[in-house]
């Protein structure tokens, strides 16, 4: 399934009438500073998998990954559109692992 289809499959899946990602914490701590027009290079992953949520863990790196700007995470809750958790759907899952390959 090439990128554009995932994509596509992930709005149809979050639309207003289905399963909503929602925000229930983040967290960002600075470790050194970056400018404007820096290059950096972001690190994303999953850290934990719950029944009806995920945590992504975050690095944010300078271009030569020599200095470690930033880390951080976002907790996020999948609810139906009455707010009620639902399951993370096995689809997204498989996604997921198959792109960490």
């Amino acid at each position: 399934m090439s990128p554009q289809n995932h994509v596509t499959r992930y709005r149809r899946h979050s639309s207003p009438a289905r399963t909503r990602y929602r925000y229930s914490e983040a967290q960002c701590r600075y470790r050194s500073p970056a400018r404007y027009d820096d290059l950096v290079l972001v690190r994303a992953g999953i850290e934990e998998w719950g029944r009806a949520s995920l945590r992504f863990v975050y690095e944010i790196w300078n271009e030569d990954k020599t200095r470690l700007l930033a880390t951080g995470m976002t907790q996020h809750a999948l609810v139906n559109p009455q707010g009620r958790p639902v399951p993370v759907p096995d689809w997204f899952r498989s996604l997921t692992f198959s792109m960490e390959a």
